[in-house]
């Protein structure tokens, strides 16, 4: 049975700011600080390409080159993440609203 590890990093950050051994403890800490970014699932002791390519889950394009050293070294397994804004979840209510709000009070919108 996979083992997994939730990791946030946050805006801006060019490094993980948290790792967590569950979703509910980072979902917690990130609610608590109200905290943007985003959050990820990773398996524990086996690679995430090497984990699809076991579960058949790889995507197809992929399938052809799974032999070739490029292909592991540049793989990011991003099959499940989370968004965060200020703390709400992508899920939660008021999530686009707020971050709606933020990006036309700078401009982008």
């Amino acid at each position: 049975m996979a083992r997994y590890v939730y990791d946030f990093k946050g805006t801006g950050s060019r490094h993980s700011n948290a790792v967590f051994s569950s979703y509910r403890f980072a979902k917690v800490w990130i609610r608590k600080n109200k905290l943007t970014g985003l959050l990820t699932r990773h398996v524990l002791n086996i690679p995430g390409f090497d984990f699809q390519l076991a579960e058949g889950s790889l995507p197809k394009s992929l399938m052809r080159k799974a032999n070739k050293p490029e292909t592991r070294e540049t793989y990011v397994d991003g099959r499940w993440h989370k968004h965060f804004f200020l703390g709400l979840g992508e899920n939660d209510p008021g999530f686009n609203e707020a971050e709606d709000s933020w990006h036309r009070e700078r401009g982008y919108l």
